[in-house]
This record gives C-alpha cells, sequence and structure tokens, in this order.
C-alpha cells in the first residue's frame, strides 16, 4: 500500500482539510465492551474554590462512566500560581482518593502544562508580583518540575510517557525555551528523539497530547498567530505515525465546531474548554451560552467514539464522532502479514510470513497466553538473520510434542542509506502481530487431519477452502499439491501462500501445513525456491543420500502416522517441454528407499492407522500413466506408473490403508487398487461446477478430505465446499500388519 492508498484507506481526502464525514458518525454502535475509557478536558483555568466546580463536575462524570484515565491537556491553572494548582490536585484527591474510581477500579491521570501554567506575561507579572506580592506562589518562579512533584508527587518530565491499559500515552508539558529555539513555547524540543526511543505499536493507536493547536490541522478562521497554533514541527513529527490520535487544548472553540476534529496523516482533536468558549480567537468573542464542555472516549478494536459533553447539564451537544482506527492496523498490515505455519514435528515447526518492506523479524513463542515465557527466534540460518523485502521465516526447535504454543510475528523494517562509499542500514517501523497458538503432533496429540489440493491460485474456489478450514479448525493440514500455476517469480508464490485474496488470509495461522508439490509447483524459474515462502522439512530430518527430499515426511498426528511423497513432474524426464531439466526418475526411486525406512520408524510402525498423501494418483483405470510404456501420452498423465510400482509394494507391506491425491479435479474413491490392498482417494480442483472445455458438470468442485479416529475407527470424508455438504465418506479399522 503506497502513502496515497494508506491515506485514502484512512479517511484522509487532504493534507490541510478537515475531515470528519456524514456517514462516519451514522457508523453502527460496536460490539463489545470498549478496550478503553477516556474522559479529556482542556483549558481548566481554576482560580478559586468556586471554580473547581466544572472540574469537579466533570471527574464526577467520568466517574460514572467507569474511566480508565482522564487526559488534561493544559491550562490547569488561570494564573499560574501554586495555590491554584493545589485546588485542581486537591479535587482530582475528593473524586478519585488513592488513583481508585468509587466502584474501586483503577483510574489514571494524565495532565500537564499550558501555558497559563508556566508562562507569565507582562501584564500579569505586574497585577500578582509587583500589585499583590505573590512572586513565591509563580510557577514560573518556584518552578515547574518542583511545583509539579510537590503537588501531585510524581517525577516530573518535559515529555512523558505513560501505558493505560495497552495503550500508550505521551504527554508534554507547555514550555518556552531559549530565545533562538523555543521562544513563544510552539514546539516541544526533543519530541521525534523520544518517540524514536519507544517500542510504539504499529497494530493499534498510540494517544499524544500537547497544549498549542497542532498547525495545519484544525483550522481556526482569525486564528493565525502565535498564541494558538504551534509552529508546525509536532505537526510534521507526528504525520510519519498515521496511528497517531493526538489531542490539543488552548482553543476554547465548542466542541459543536466540526473542524475540532481533523484526519490527514494523523487525527487530531481539539478538546473544548471547561472554563469558557469562544465564537472566534481573534478577536476573542465568546458564546452566548458559556458552555462548560469536555469529550468522554470510548476505545474499541477498530473505533474510537468521542461523546461531546455539556457538564453544566450532562447531555450531549452532538451526535457522537465516530473515528476508525483503521489506520493502525493498516500501518502494521501494510509491513508484514499474517503468519503460515509449517513443516511441523513433534519438536519443531517452521513460520512464514509476508512482508511489504525491506525488513528482518523474529518469533516469539511460549507456552503462556501472554508470552510471558516467550523465547525469541530469529528468522534464517546462521550465521545471519533474514533480510527481504517479499516474506521471512523462522524454524522453531526445541519443542515438545502434542503441546500448544502461542506465539506472534514481530517485524523489524530496516531502512537502506546508500551513498558512493557505503551502505548504511537503521531500524524503521518495527510491527508485532496478533498472538496465535497451535500444537504440535504427536502420538498424544489429536487424531485428525485436512487435506487440499489443487487450488490453483483460484481466488473464489480459494475462498470456499480456507473458509470450511477455519470452521473446521484441524491440527495439521495437508497442502497436497497444485497450490500454484506457474512460478516465475517469489512474489507469486508469497501471494498465493501467505497472501491470498481471501478472507481467512489467517488459515494456516494455527493450523501447521504439511506441503507436496504437484506437477504445477515444479513450472516456472523461481519453482526451485519455492522452499524459501512455505516451510520445507529442516535439513536435519533427511542427512545423507535423501538429502534432497526435502518435502517427504512422516509425521505421528495421534492414532494415525502421516507420510508424505512427492510424485514430481508430470511428463517424462526426456519430454521437450522439460529441456532437459528433469531428473524425476532418479528423484522417485529415491524415494522408495526413504519410503522403507519412514514406514519402520516406531512411530510410524505402532501407528493404528497410517495414511500417505501425493499429488498425482498412483493408479487410475484410464490409458494415461507416466511410465516406460510407448506412445508416450500426449499431454499430462493421469497417474505415474513409476510410482505405482515402485511405492505401490513398500506401502502394501507396511499396512499402509489409504493414499491420498489430485491432480484430476474431480473427486472419486478407488476402494482397492488392483494388486494392492490399499485404497485411494482424490480431492476435487477448483472448478465449480463445469469440467473439461467449461462444459457444464456438477460433479466438479473444491474439496476438503477430513480424518478423523472415532470410536476406534478412521473415518474419511470429502466435503464439497463449494456447496457445504459431504460428497462421500469411507471407514478403517485399525490395520492388520499380517
Amino acid at each position: 500500500m503506497n502513502r496515497r492508498e494508506f491515506l485514502m484507506a484512512a479517511g484522509a481526502f487532504g493534507a490541510t482539510a478537515p475531515t470528519i464525514a456524514a456517514d462516519a458518525r451514522k457508523a453502527p454502535p460496536p460490539a463489545g465492551e470498549p478496550m478503553l475509557k477516556l474522559g479529556v478536558v482542556a483549558d481548566v483555568h481554576v482560580t478559586d474554590d468556586a471554580s473547581c466546580g466544572d472540574l469537579r463536575r466533570a471527574l464526577k462524570m467520568f466517574d460514572a462512566r467507569r474511566a480508565d484515565a482522564v487526559l488534561a491537556c493544559g491550562d490547569l491553572t488561570d494564573h499560574g500560581l501554586v495555590s491554584q494548582l493545589k485546588r485542581v490536585a486537591a479535587t482530582w484527591n475528593e473524586v478519585f482518593p488513592g488513583m481508585r474510581r468509587s466502584d474501586g477500579g483503577r483510574i489514571e491521570r494524565l495532565f500537564h502544562y499550558g501555558d497559563h501554567d508556566t508562562f507569565l506575561n507582562f501584564k500579569a507579572r505586574k497585577r500578582f508580583v509587583y500589585d499583590l506580592g505573590l512572586g513565591h506562589e509563580f510557577i514560573p518562579d518556584v518552578g515547574p518540575a518542583k511545583v509539579w512533584e510537590d503537588v501531585f508527587g510524581e517525577k516530573y518530565e518535559h515529555i512523558v510517557h505513560r501505558r493505560v491499559k495497552g495503550f500508550d500515552f505521551v504527554m508534554s508539558h507547555f514550555r518556552r525555551g531559549p530565545a533562538k529555539v523555543n521562544p513563544a513555547g510552539n514546539n516541544v524540543p526533543g519530541l521525534e528523539e523520544f518517540l524514536g526511543k519507544l517500542d510504539l505499536p504499529e497494530d493499534r493507536p498510540f494517544f499524544y497530547s500537547q497544549h498549542r493547536i497542532f498547525s495545519g490541522t484544525i483550522r481556526r478562521d482569525g486564528c493565525g498567530d502565535e498564541r494558538c497554533w504551534d509552529d508546525g514541527t509536532t505537526t510534521a513529527i507526528l504525520s510519519k505515525r498515521p496511528n497517531c490520535v493526538a489531542f490539543c487544548g488552548h482553543g476554547h472553540i465548542p466542541a459543536t465546531n466540526e473542524t475540532s476534529l481533523w484526519r490527514g496523516a494523523f487525527t487530531a482533536i481539539e478538546a473544548p474548554s471547561l472554563f469558557y468558549s469562544l465564537e472566534t480567537w481573534l478577536p476573542k468573542v465568546k458564546t452566548g451560552d458559556d458552555k462548560h464542555q469536555c469529550l468522554f472516549a470510548n476505545v474499541y478494536a477498530d473505533r474510537m467514539v468521542i461523546e461531546r459533553i455539556d457538564v453544566t447539564t450532562g447531555a450531549k451537544l452532538a451526535a457522537d464522532w465516530t473515528v476508525p482506527l483503521a489506520a493502525a492496523r493498516s500501518a502494521a498490515a501494510s509491513i508484514a502479514g499474517e503468519p503460515l505455519l509449517g513443516a511441523p514435528s513433534e519438536g519443531s515447526v517452521a513460520v512464514s510470513w509476508a512482508v511489504s518492506t525491506l525488513a528482518t523479524g523474529e518469533v516469539e513463542i511460549g507456552e503462556k497466553p501472554d508470552l510471558s515465557d516467550a523465547r525469541l527466534v530469529k528468522s534464517g540460518e546462521l550465521p545471519l538473520a533474514d533480510l527481504d523485502d517479499k516474506s521471512l521465516m523462522a524454524r522453531v526447535g526445541g519443542l515438545k510434542a502434542a503441546t500448544r504454543y502461542f506465539y506472534r510475528t514481530v517485524t523489524q523494517e530496516v531502512v537502506s542509506e546508500r551513498n558512493p562509499h557505503a551502505a548504511r542500514i537503521k531500524r524503521g517501523r518495527r510491527v508485532a502481530g496478533k498472538v496465535h497458538s497451535f500444537v504440535t503432533p504427536g502420538v498424544a496429540a489429536e487424531s485428525r487431519f485436512a487435506v487440499i489440493n489443487d487450488t490453483h491460485a483460484n481466488w473464489k474456489a480459494f475462498k470456499c477452502v480456507t473458509e470450511h478450514l477455519r470452521k473446521a479448525r484441524p491440527p495439521v493440514v495437508v497442502w497436497n499439491g497444485d497450490a500454484l500455476n506457474c512460478t516465475e517469480e517469489k512474489a507469486t508464490a508469497v501471494k498465493t501462500f501467505l497472501a491470498p485474496e481471501v478472507p481467512s488470509v489467517d488459515f494456516a495461522s494455527e493450523s501447521p501445513v504439511l506441503f507436496l508439490p504437484g506437477n504445477h509447483d515444479y513450472e516456472g524459474q523461481f519453482a526451485r525456491h519455492i522452499d524459501e515462502v512455505v516451510p520445507c522439512r529442516p535439513a536435519a530430518e533427511h542427512e545423507g543420500r535423501f538429502a534432497a527430499l526435502k518435502w517427504n515426511f512422516a509425521v505421528r498426528q495421534g492414532d494415525v502416522a502421516l507420510v508424505g511423497l512427492d510424485t514430481g513432474e508430470g511428463v517424462h524426464d526426456d519430454d521437450g517441454r522439460l529441456c532437459g531439466l528433469g531428473s524425476f526418475s532418479a528423484y522417485r526411486a529415491l524415494q522408495a528407499e526413504w519410503l522403507e525406512s519412514a514406514l519402520s520408524r516406531p512411530e510410524v510402525a505402532t501407528a493404528p492407522f497410517v495414511v500417505a498423501f501425493c499429488h498425482i494418483p498412483l493408479f487410475n483405470s484410464g490409458p494415461n500413466p507416466n511410465g516406460c510404456e510407448e506412445p508416450r501420452p500426449r499431454g499430462c498423465a493421469s497417474w505415474i506408473r513409476e510410482c505405482n510400482e515402485a511405492w505401490g509394494p513398500v506401502l502394501d507391506r507396511h499396512g499402509v490403508q489409504l493414499v491420498v491425491c489430485g491432480h484430476e479435479h474431480l473427486h472419486r474413491w478407488d476402494d482397492k487398487v488392483p494388486g494392492f490392498r490399499w485404497s485411494q482417494v482424490l480431492g476435487g480442483g477448483p472448478e465449480m461446477g463445469y469440467g473439461a472445455g467449461y462444459v457444464k458438470d456438477d460433479r466438479y468442485c473444491p474439496t476438503v478430505i477430513e480424518g478423523r479416529v472415532e470410536g476406534g475407527r478412521l473415518v474419511v470424508s470429502a466435503h464439497d465446499v463449494w456447496r457445504g455438504n459431504v460428497l462421500s465418506e469411507r471407514t478403517f479399522e485399525r490395520r492388520d500388519k499380517s
């Protein structure tokens, strides 16, 4: 997503135009409880005890709404007197003693200074210092830091970072700096460096507050001097952070003014005054009814709903503002996609995910849902971590069998700066993904699996497949070939496996995938490298003479042993279409040796049920096999005679009960393959109601084949995921190896 697309997605129609569309105010109410409840006030301007009434009413209103925090955007006092600030603190402590609401819940105080609190103009200094002799009362003279710590009992810093219910808040106290740096207090020195040191999330909003209005955002007719706007520095800094929701005060403009909400490169909101409201700033013209106003924000996962409230009556002043928070998720999604788990075993799993910028990454994984026991695993192999702009992959070892693990990806953007003499890199955005969970295979794991095949990047059919998987939530999925059509570049593989055009893009985030290539997966220049995107087996599983068998697997899933074989291309090695590049006959012969060894392993040999998987069938009653016979078939083989003859007897000898295949795009059962005791079942393809030559044929449909052990038997069912019905079902008894 480029910047223009991002801003449009976030709802910004121009860099300076205030945007609060009518349809945003008509949005349906969010479901569930808010993640955060925030009361917001500004320009309180406390003078004497009587002037604390509006603040007290606002705080009690927030208490009744069970606020998690109260943000005050400066000008707590009217004249910058210590006694006035003490009245503010006393009113807070009266309503929230010990930082607790009336129901006992914790509430956070997020206050900061405004210009009235820390700056004295000549007129005020003459009146209070010279005429009334109150020099010892002035916050600027006593020292803003000392006064703040004495009155509120909290450490003073020019810029403050707090975290409330997982949301980050950054507040800047108003201050005037050196004459040549910040004479009018219209910027925040050190803000960019301060934000850069924080580990602010990209997948949810963070909140910022200062007193002065952000230049170039919230427009004010007749307000153009230094007393109203900041100098634009803060706007430039926050514009780099689209998930920022920034509050300010100072303007005293009523909350009914729709320009008080601005959505552009970030979101800016001006809070109304608790003291008095202005129709215009220059000249200052007060509103006739002199309303005292505040805001109350309910923050949900996808939006923030802001109430505009009259503090005196408690009534709403206008319709709620609804601010979509898609900006935060869009920022995260623009960097990293949902993960795909692959190549699971009892002790390891691989995690692969898409990125859209140059990045490296890691996986946090542990047994506790909150990841408090998590360890970090870097993407890539030793000695260098992955650095790629398409996808990343991390292999996690040291796992326990049949154990639930929780994990998330963490993507670190890397910015490359090049000059004629060197290339430097530095860190950019850092995005933590959602927490997912999965269970490793093993004898004690759930005896259940699912099989998909021949998806061919057909998104309409794949949507049906992934929606079925999302509901079924199988502990493991065998992706049985022809995921692709022809792969000339990495981006094609990334889109197919990691960023498909379907709603359930996280279909493999909790159901690990055992991938087996089909003949189409061997077509195209990048076909040799798709294991950079979809995980193959770890090298340690196939050492020595079996090192080339990176896709073959033998995994115990409860009472079922799952065995994967790769049939390869569907034409002869000497077929002109391969240009002499194929050595599939030798490859299949090597797999026959491996298969004998794999089926003899204790975890496989002792399994009550053994199911094998390969893409191209091992048998078809038709006359179009790929073998040594003449004449050669003109098209792609419908079955592989070499595999039938080399693998079939091994499968039979070790008591394998079922072989699951695809390739022909039409579901069928071969209950007893001639010469063998094992059965064969084929999954469907991406066609939905038509067959070869686009002739209408309702037999063609995408399928998910599921296996489960139930009542001591293996039940295998084929599901038509287009129409939502069960096509067939077979039951297998525990195997007899005699």
